[in-house]
């Protein structure tokens, strides 16, 4: 269909495009769960009134991010969209740079589609937090597994990968599940010097960490970050004990396993049965005598089954020390998201490498497990894509004169109505464009905000 000079084209071609959508098209902004702390923390307007809101703080590979952002950006509405929209893009790049070196066309492109009409995608594109920064560095570290040429540059690339690792820590402390595919596969690819060079370089990273807390942090962390987020004062431990403070593990309490595995049953923005299905083919890569046609693709596509292996059960037997057991996190998806791209991949490749009768008979089946995995996704794009990104009126370029106009809008006006709390979350940007001070004062005390029925015009805040 395409010849070869033609595909490469191609393959420059996406991510400009994608470029171009989240510049042109950005997402509506979301305001709600741990955004508006996240960014008051970069803001320096945060202040820990509790236990259980203080470990936001210590996820200090996030806060670092978005301070440079702001450092350079300045503290506007600008700033919030691009400390997201940076990693997903790159995160993107890598990915698909990937899926070019082991993925066939066909299967790229399927990739391609599925990650613009991702609703989890989509929308952490603009979401401060977890999402957008893990799916970078997961793709940045098996980028450079892939890359990787052993050629007298080991001791870098180990420097590199426990840099990496760390910054991932510094995301979540959950990602240290990844730790052990990090040792399988400097034990199995290395020698065992270069194992306990990483060993070391990390211990040694952590230790500084404890350090800097123990001198700069009001917490009191003396035993280090790992200790205080797991088993200090409102830890992950007890956090989800009282009940409504973590919906879905109550929900979990319904199941015989706690949730342990049932959560994997109620994923919709990522498809159950991928999740699954990507778990029982990496089972399959792993152990079967099973070789694809390319002897360094065979070896990465192994690497990455064993990835997708230790995520998986990591998460999964994450469970709390009680009877009945439980789930040690929430059903949240933003804790598994790194598991998309990975399932994708590992279940094309078993697509492309398996032996088809003939080629229609392969791309029919492809294109029924397309739109099998595709249908939460279609729907999103059906009811929610075109209104969300393309009914608005600004682009990066535009959005902070857009937000001007809407403080403008608030100080001009008695009565704001705003549609719902994370809507009026929103104060907490605008306060750095123009914002006035009583104003913000007034609607940050309000607590009937959204019950308010005495407006003589009918004003409420859209963040189109």
């Amino acid at each position: 269909m395409f010849n070869r000079l033609n595909l490469k084209l191609f393959y420059s071609i996406i991510p400009t495009l994608y470029f171009f959508k989240l510049i042109l098209y950005p997402d509506i902004i979301d305001l709600g769960g741990d955004q508006v702390s996240y960014w008051k923390i970069s803001a320096n307007d945060f202040t820990c009134e509790a236990a259980d809101l203080c470990w936001r703080e210590l996820r200090w590979t996030i806060i670092l991010w978005m301070k440079t952002i702001s450092f350079l950006f300045g503290k506007t509405i600008l700033s919030y969209y691009l400390s997201s929209i940076i990693p997903i893009f790159f995160a993107f790049i890598f990915f698909t740079i990937i899926f070019y070196r082991h993925i066939s066309f066909i299967g790229y492109l399927f990739f391609v589609v599925l990650w613009l009409i991702n609703p989890l995608v989509s929308s952490h594109s603009v979401n401060i937090g977890i999402v957008s920064l893990n799916l970078f560095l997961i793709s940045f570290l098996i980028f450079i597994i892939d890359s990787i040429k052993t050629n007298n540059k080991e001791n870098y690339f180990v420097v590199i990968l426990s840099i990496v690792i760390f910054i991932l820590y510094g995301v979540i402390i959950l990602n240290l599940i990844i730790l052990p595919f990090i040792l399988i596969y400097l034990f199995k690819e290395f020698k065992i010097s270069y194992l306990l060079k990483f060993i070391f370089l990390f211990i040694s990273f952590l230790l500084i960490e404890t350090l800097i807390l123990f001198i700069t942090s009001e917490q009191n962390i003396v035993l280090g970050r790992i200790y205080h987020v797991v088993f200090g004062e409102g830890s992950v431990v007890n956090i989800c004990n009282t009940p409504g403070n973590c919906s879905n593990l109550d929900f979990a309490k319904k199941f015989l396993d706690g949730g342990i595995f049932s959560r994997w049953f109620y994923s919709l923005e990522i498809p159950s049965f991928i999740i699954i299905l990507g778990f029982l083919f990496s089972i399959l890569n792993l152990f079967t005598n099973q070789y694809y046609s390319n002897i360094k693709s065979n070896l990465f596509t192994k690497n990455i089954s064993t990835l997708y292996v230790i995520v998986f059960l990591g998460i999964s037997f994450a469970i709390k020390p009680s009877i009945p057991l439980k789930s040690l996190f929430s059903f949240s998806q933003h804790y598994y998201a790194i598991l998309f791209p990975l399932s994708i991949f590992i279940i094309l490749k078993f697509i492309d490498e398996f032996k088809f009768n003939n080629y229609f008979l392969k791309y029919f089946f492809l294109i029924f497990f397309g739109i099998l995995i595709s249908q939460y996704s279609i729907n999103f794009v059906l009811n929610h894509y075109f209104e969300k990104y393309f009914n608005k009126n600004y682009t990066l370029f535009s959005v902070n004169k857009h937000f001007d106009k809407k403080s403008r809008l608030i100080n001009n006006n008695e009565c704001i109505k705003f549609i719902n709390k994370d809507n009026r979350n929103i104060i907490y940007i605008l306060k750095y464009h123009g914002l006035d001070k009583k104003k913000f004062s007034k609607i940050n005390s309000s607590i009937q905000f959204d019950k308010k029925e005495d407006c003589e015009s009918n004003l409420y805040l859209s963040l189109k």
